[in-house]
């Protein structure tokens, strides 16, 4: 059985452009979910992963002298459905796709109706880098392909994947809570070509994918390019996200070029990127 921990949430009161930096700050020292209020930023964490120091330090890094006031309390698993479901809205991107969780009906006219329930994952589609891969992947075609989601969290962009004709999804994802909540939305959306194993990139199987999608964090993205592109099939896409525009996409687009990929379409909302890259037939 997977052990769970409780989870720690942190609440502060900021601007929205100091908020935006504020989760990267929450982002690089361990939080996995946020949500963006009226009045700042809520992230959560798992208790025993909770680094005061580490926050400290990360805020003099990114802010500066920027006094930064916060609460923390902490939220049980067995409660953790109950504080999700309270302000959790429905996603809508044109008339592609709906984002909603299982109490909530769907509207007509959509291409694609995704059920993710809220539970304590990345990906329930809230997020800016989220739906700007989902934009993204509307352009691409998923036809016959066969897909790696990285940092798979509710499984949100594998199950879309599917829904837009995959021959197979493997989503992999290293939190446990991820991988069983993953597991939980593939059947509620009655996908049955999609596997969710929990690990991080070691776990990728020795075999190629057609399109990866990764929308984890510039820092893991830089870590682990070199596997991404081992298993890419030549011809093949690799949609990149969890990185600002301002900050690190000239970073990870040479870093990506310099492994041999070709830089391509890109999408960019309150300054987070989601960014392609091909690998061409002639890259080894």
């Amino acid at each position: 059985m997977i052990q769970k921990n409780n989870f720690l949430q942190l609440s502060a009161n900021l601007s929205q452009e100091i908020g935006e930096i504020f989760t990267v700050v929450l982002a690089e020292a361990g939080f996995s979910t946020f949500e963006e209020t009226e009045t700042g930023v809520v992230g959560y964490i798992e208790e025993n992963l909770w680094d005061e120091v580490l926050l400290k330090e990360l805020m003099s890094q990114y802010l500066g002298e920027t006094p930064i006031e916060y609460t923390t309390a902490i939220v049980p698993v067995e409660n953790w459905n109950e504080e999700w479901e309270k302000n959790y809205p429905n996603i809508y991107l044109s008339d592609f796709c709906q984002v909603l969780p299982s109490f909530r009906e769907p509207l007509p006219n959509f291409e694609y109706t995704i059920i993710i329930d809220p539970k304590m994952s990345f990906g329930t589609g809230h997020h800016e880098t989220t739906q700007s891969v989902m934009e993204l992947m509307r352009k691409m075609d998923f036809k016959g392909q066969t897909v790696l989601d990285m940092g798979c969290g509710t499984g949100i962009l594998g199950i879309l994947a599917a829904m837009m004709g995959a021959k197979s999804v493997l989503g992999i994802d290293i939190d446990p809570w991820c991988y069983e909540n993953g597991m939980e939305n593939v059947a509620l959306n009655h996908i049955s070509n999609m596997e969710i194993l929990c690990g991080d990139v070691s776990a990728i199987p020795a075999q190629e994918f057609d399109i990866i999608l990764a929308n984890i964090n510039r820092h893991i993205l830089l870590a682990d390019g070199e596997q991404y592109i081992k298993r890419l099939k030549k011809g093949g896409s690799l949609v990149l996200s969890g990185f600002y525009e301002a900050q690190d996409e000239a970073i990870i687009t040479a870093h990506y070029e310099g492994l041999g990929l070709k830089a391509g379409d890109k999408k960019v909302q309150n300054d987070w990127m989601a960014k392609v890259f091909y690998k061409e037939t002639l890259v080894g």
